[in-house]
């Protein structure tokens, strides 16, 4: 498998992400539920129009999305360009239960607008070790005065 179907296939098992943003001298990142479209090469959410990310992304389009399954020992940092698009099409294709709470009105609510991640880089770590494996990495890095090595860390160029 390659790296780059090996990162979208561990894309599929985050609920949430946190994006972060440039607003002005300083960076902001706020939760999001992404969702992946593994054929097109992007990452999708959706967010009110109004609100500082779309705001800060209108101004500077560089996004970095950090994915963290802690349980799982899997990590992802993607960065990319961000697209904001009023497709109402897109945005009915982009809603679920979860929009429902977060945004009234429904997917026709003119303040609504979907957000497309193209990333440019992307760097992971893949901790699917086994619990029996992880103890021994712990034990041989404390006998040898090192830190384990638990997860496959890869960087990829998109």
């Amino acid at each position: 498998m390659s790296d780059h179907q090996e990162l979208w296939d561990l894309l599929d098992d985050f609920e949430f992400c946190m994006a972060t943003t440039h607003d002005g001298e300083t960076m902001r990142s706020r939760p999001m539920a992404p969702r992946v479209d593994k054929e097109a090469g992007v990452i999708r959410f959706l967010v009110e129009n109004a609100a500082p990310m779309a705001v800060q992304l209108q101004q500077d389009q560089d996004v970095l999305l950090a994915f963290i399954a802690p349980t799982d020992r899997n990590f992802i940092s993607i960065s990319g360009t961000a697209t904001i698009s009023q497709d109402r099409g897109l945005i009915k294709q982009l809603w679920n239960k979860a929009a429902d709470a977060w945004f009234v009105g429904g997917p026709e609510n003119a303040s609504v607008v979907a957000v497309t991640v193209s990333p440019s880089y992307a760097e992971f770590w893949d901790g699917t070790s086994s619990t029996i494996k992880t103890m021994w990495e712990m034990a041989k890095a404390r006998a040898k005065d090192r830190k384990p090595d638990l997860t496959e860390r890869k960087k990829i160029q998109m």
